[in-house]
């Protein structure tokens, strides 16, 4: 049970405890969650709302930890006002639940007065068994969703990755620029994401492994403005190294591996472009003894 925004390594814990108790017992696997986010339903601080993974991706990652089923509860404004303890009840006897699996600090129903105390105080008079995961820690700090987004805003994807155990994704469509890239030889494939709620990295200037049309590539990856040519907003482009081919309207899918540096302006396109090659040479560095597939966006698949 849960939200599962990231689908980070103390998630993976309760998924593979499920799965482990199913094969046991010889019974199905099922995570239950829900969508849209409650805060998308309830009007609350919908703007500064970002989210690590969509929905597609949530449903890759637990797909990968042997899971039969996945249940998307719709969620609204009567499903929050549900009793925590008519919410557990309706729970276990419509899908026949006999085992449970939450983490520490899970909460439902409403006010989020259901807890792991409540699971485990049910459990007799509901039929089930339970598992409640204690805080997984990285380095002394507790995994969670909350600390990969901070991590996220402060560009530090060692932390965020170690935390969700694999690279970052961004995926998008590819759509047409203004070409400046190419006029210095470094083009970019700028990338179009749906939506709206993805979570974006800092702005920097980004190591990444790039999919796209069957092909992995090792890439360079600027988020963000461009003050050199005056390029304004929220841009995300990547420089796919190795691609000879023209890739608009192509599906395009990153892992987003390390931040090289943060955005800087130059006082010539000149100096930018001497940059773009002192980056192009670090990532191939990084990258040239480093097995690709293993870092494969998600939808390589």
């Amino acid at each position: 049970m849960g939200f599962f925004d990231g689908v980070h390594r103390g998630h993976q814990q309760l998924l593979n405890n499920v799965a482990q108790v199913a094969a046991e017992r010889n019974i199905r696997s099922a995570v239950y969650t829900f969508w849209p986010h409650p805060r998308l339903v309830l009007g609350e601080d919908t703007q500064t709302l970002q989210l690590l993974n969509t929905p597609d991706e949530k449903q890759h990652h637990i797909a990968q930890h042997n899971i039969d089923y996945l249940i998307v509860s719709q969620f609204t404004e009567q499903m929050h006002s549900v009793p925590a303890r008519e919410y557990l009840t309706q729970l276990v006897r419509q899908y026949n639940v006999q085992h449970i699996a939450v983490g520490y600090n899970h909460r439902f129903g409403y006010g989020g007065a259901g807890n792991a105390q409540l699971i485990a105080d049910m459990s007799a008079e509901l039929g089930y068994t339970y598992t409640v995961a204690s805080e997984l820690q990285h380095n002394g700090t507790g995994v969670s969703s909350t600390q990969i987004r901070n991590a996220l805003r402060q560009g530090n994807l060692a932390l965020a990755n170690a935390m969700l155990g694999y690279p970052y994704h961004l995926s998008g469509r590819v759509v047409r620029g203004e070409q400046q890239g190419r006029q210095l030889g470094f083009p970019t494939a700028n990338l179009h994401i749906d939506n709206s709620l993805k979570m974006i990295p800092l702005a920097g200037a980004y190591e990444a492994v790039a999919y796209t049309n069957w092909q992995l590539y090792p890439a360079m990856l600027h988020i963000g403005p461009c003050p050199t040519l005056d390029k304004a907003g929220a841009r995300i482009e990547a420089h796919l190294i190795g691609l000879d081919t023209e890739i608009y309207g192509c599906q395009l899918s990153l892992s987003v591996l390390n931040r090289l540096r943060p955005t800087r302006h130059f006082d010539t396109p000149q100096a930018l472009a001497q940059q773009l090659q002192a980056d192009r040479r670090e990532v191939v560095q990084r990258l040239s003894n480093v097995n690709l597939s293993p870092l494969a966006p998600i939808n390589t698949l």
